[in-house]
């Protein structure tokens, strides 16, 4: 019976091959303590090896052990890499002090990128009126100068009309991209927009769903906030977790790739909309995948889930980017406390190569493990994305708009804005 136990342990470890059959078979029958009966019984059990039956109990059993001892190796590395972060801090909480000093920093750095230059924004306004977005604000009111773009316009007069409301700011004109993507081309002309990769020029302006959540028009953030935390989920899938649309199957392939895959992911690509915000607690792990821009709009919700989210960015170096395409409320977040960031250069408008996917993939995967076999990390990192999402919020929001924009006025315009009346 020994030859057949360590005939079983050879199968489970992989290392059985026709030439370890025939050393047995050897040794066995040289054993004058086996009985032929036990002899037949062994050979026959090792010809019936292909047999279906046991070839599922063996690769069942093999399965269990390799995934084990795979996700053991995953913890191992992932501890040197998150656990010292995650396990650093109880909670992320910031004072009202540190918050106003962390934003401030957040926004000098932005208008750095502009190397101090002074601009006639009045002379840059038929330059670019067909380009961008372009609101003069005189006497705290609010003037467009430029072709009205659509809902995304709106609802960005619709925030800085809340924000005129409740602060009083010098005359000014904003220049803003409504577009994904941030206007990198030249640097003669200061400009807002949604999101500004690390290493390029421009200014971040909150997102235009801060006011007027889509589709419902009654919903704001702070509304959707409050519906997302009340929700109590009647079960928990312990998956890797995704809904939205198809936006980079011309582009890098990233979300279309994932969706392909088996469990743990579950990457739904059949559109957002048909899922409320608050489903999303209906998940035990979520991602935040980029979409036509390597940015997501959706990122500040997923925080007030109580879920780890695994956020994944994108930048590409050729373009004069050096890291994450931030937010208007990253000052407030903390990356590998509040939630894992996975950051990785590559030519996002193009089909990723196998090589970068199967990074990012494992990387996923090996996150994931990690938190499975990490109960205190996973609560943590939850409940500290939980407690940053707090100050996400309507108010934070106007006040950094505000704070911005007299910042920008005071450091980019050259002369003071007056109004001219045109009869």
């Amino acid at each position: 019976m020994d030859f057949f136990k360590k005939f079983l342990r050879l199968f489970k470890r992989k290392k059985i091959n026709n030439t370890n059959i025939k050393n047995i078979n050897k040794s066995m029958s040289k054993s004058k303590s086996m009985s032929k009966s036990i002899s037949k019984s062994i050979n026959k059990s090792m010809s019936k090896s292909i047999d279906k039956s046991m070839s599922k109990s063996i690769n069942k059993s093999m399965s269990k052990s390799i995934n084990k001892s795979m996700s053991k190796n995953m913890s191992k590395s992932m501890s040197k890499k998150y656990m010292n972060q995650i396990l650093k801090l109880d909670s992320h909480n910031l004072n009202k002090s540190e918050k106003k000093s962390k934003m401030i920093q957040f926004i000098n750095h932005q208008i750095d990128s502009y190397n101090n230059q002074k601009f006639n924004l009045r002379e840059l306004v038929p330059k670019y009126k067909k380009r961008f977005f372009i609101i003069e604000i005189i006497n705290n009111k609010i003037k467009v100068l430029s072709p009205n773009y659509g809902d995304r316009a709106k609802n960005t007069i619709i925030l800085l009309l809340k924000m005129l409301k409740k602060y009083k700011v010098k005359n000014t004109i904003l220049f803003i991209n409504l577009a994904d993507g941030n206007y990198y081309i030249t640097n003669d002309v200061p400009v807002f927009n949604f999101s500004v990769p690390e290493g390029n020029h421009g200014m971040i302006i909150p997102e235009f769903d801060v006011s007027k959540v889509r589709p419902n028009k009654n919903m704001n953030l702070n509304k959707l906030y409050k519906q997302i935390i009340d929700y109590k989920p009647k079960e928990i899938l312990n998956d890797i977790y995704f809904v939205g649309s198809a936006s980079t199957e011309r582009k890098n392939k990233l979300r279309e790739l994932l969706s392909a895959e088996s469990a743990p992911f579950n990457v739904d690509l059949s559109g957002a909309t048909k899922v409320e915000m608050m489903e999303f607690k209906n998940h035990k792990y979520l991602l935040d995948l980029p979409g036509f821009k390597p940015w997501s709009i959706r990122f500040k919700f997923l925080l007030s889930t109580l879920r780890p989210i695994i956020r994944i960015s994108l930048y590409n170096s050729e373009y004069q980017e050096s890291g994450l395409w931030r937010l208007w409320f990253d000052y407030l977040l903390k990356p590998n406390i509040d939630y894992i960031q996975l950051t990785y250069d590559c030519d996002y408008e193009n089909p990723l190569n196998g090589k970068m996917y199967e990074k990012i993939k494992n990387d996923i995967l090996e996150t994931y493990h990690y938190l499975e076999h990490n109960e205190v990390a996973y609560k943590k990192i939850a409940n500290n994305g939980f407690k940053a999402s707090k100050n996400i919020n309507v108010n934070e929001s106007l006040f950094y708009l505000y704070t911005l924009i007299e910042t920008y006025t005071k450091r980019c315009s050259q002369k003071e804005i007056k109004y001219i009346n045109k009869k």
